[in-house]
């Protein structure tokens, strides 16, 4: 199923019997009956498995929508983790073809959409949620196939019969970048991100109780032909429970321990975005922010104040310069909290009576 923020369905599509809509009902029943943005801002907490009286139903909440995963047998022929990491794969491939997920995108593209579905699942099972692989069966929307598909069967001339696709690169040593016809390019460019987030416990004085860090590599590729890329790291044995791509080859000089990765990396990149590698690092660290935080109660009008301090501890390359771009700090009141009274000494402040979210300062 895909459905809305308030649990509607929009998308419907069985693999192995029928999921009666009652367990979707019962799914809906249990999700906190909120408007897309507010939930888009603060996204509901919960497990991402729900166990109804017949089904489990594990589900992702992804552009203001949620897709839901139903299974009969309670999760016993298939690890939830790799039904939920199936999603975002999904989510991602949908991102992909239509350049943004939500509502609309979906609703606009109905024909696709089911395509997908058809292709990324056999019989129940995950087959690929490679974007590479699958537009070579089903080309992205265009204007061109919306016309046609919104004209009526009989207004068309038959079409002569549909060409097979190439499988040569399916079956080449790597299957996820095209190679009939491979990609070129006037200019060979590649692109590498970086995205960490830091989670951390604060004592009051300011300083970590405990952290760590999670994050990704992104890759843009942009190479012409087969490319082999080599990546180096200069201390890759402080990255833990490493996720590669499959793209990647680990090399025997590279080293890594078991859920680790070693100095070197390898792999012939796919073409265009894509996620090399997530990993954790549980080292210690300097905070990219000082963030200190106060709160007072007051017994006799049942109110308080909270002050909160947020500076940055990363210097730019130029003297004076701060490197820390654009900070948002959210705090989230009970749902005693009748109002706040908000303000700041830099940039803007709100409060979200529905959500108890307080949001500010935003620092340009």
């Amino acid at each position: 199923y895909i459905t809305d923020s308030q649990g509607e369905p929009i998308i419907e599509k069985h693999y192995r019997g029928t999921v009666h809509r009652s367990e979707l009902d019962h799914f809906a029943s249990t999700r906190p009956a909120l408007p897309a943005a507010i939930l888009a801002a603060a996204p509901p907490a919960g497990p991402p498995v729900a166990i109804s009286a017949h089904s489990a139903l594990a589900h992702v909440f992804r552009g203001g929508l949620y897709l839901v995963a139903a299974t009969r047998e309670g999760c016993k022929e298939m690890c939830p983790a790799t039904v939920v990491a199936f999603l975002h794969g999904v989510a991602d491939l949908f991102e992909d073809y239509f350049g943004e997920l939500n509502e609309h995108a979906i609703k606009d593209n109905f024909v696709t959409v089911y395509e997908i579905l058809d292709e990324v699942l056999d019989y129940g099972f995950p087959l690929t949620t490679d974007p590479n692989a699958l537009k070579r069966l089903i080309p992205p929307p265009s204007i061109f196939r919306r016309v046609v598909s919104s004209l009526p069967t009989d207004s068309l001339e038959t079409p002569p019969p549909p060409s097979l696709p190439n499988f040569s690169s399916a079956l080449s040593r790597a299957p996820w970048r095209i190679s009939d016809p491979s990609p070129k390019y006037a200019q060979n460019e590649i692109f590498v991100d970086i995205i960490e987030r830091v989670s951390a416990v604060i004592l009051p004085s300011g300083h970590p109780l405990v952290q760590g860090v999670a994050g990704e590599v992104v890759v843009d590729c942009r190479l012409s032909g087969m490319p082999e890329v080599t990546l180096e790291f200069s201390r890759g044995d402080v990255l833990e429970n490493v996720g590669l791509h499959r793209c990647v080859r680990r090399s025997k000089e590279g080293g890594g321990g078991a859920g680790g990765v070693g100095k070197v990396l390898r792999f012939v990149p796919p073409d265009g975005r894509f996620e090399l590698m997530r990993y954790a690092a549980g080292i210690d660290f300097a905070m990219p922010l000082d963030l200190r935080a106060k709160v007072e109660y007051r017994e006799r009008d049942h109110g308080g104040t909270v002050n909160v301090l947020v500076s940055s501890t990363i210097r730019g390359a130029k003297k004076g310069e701060d490197a820390c771009g654009d900070a948002l700090v959210r705090v989230y009141f009970p749902e005693q909290v009748m109002g706040v009274s908000a303000s700041s000494a830099y940039g803007t402040v709100k409060f979200d009576p529905r959500s108890k979210v307080r949001t500010g300062p935003e620092l340009r």
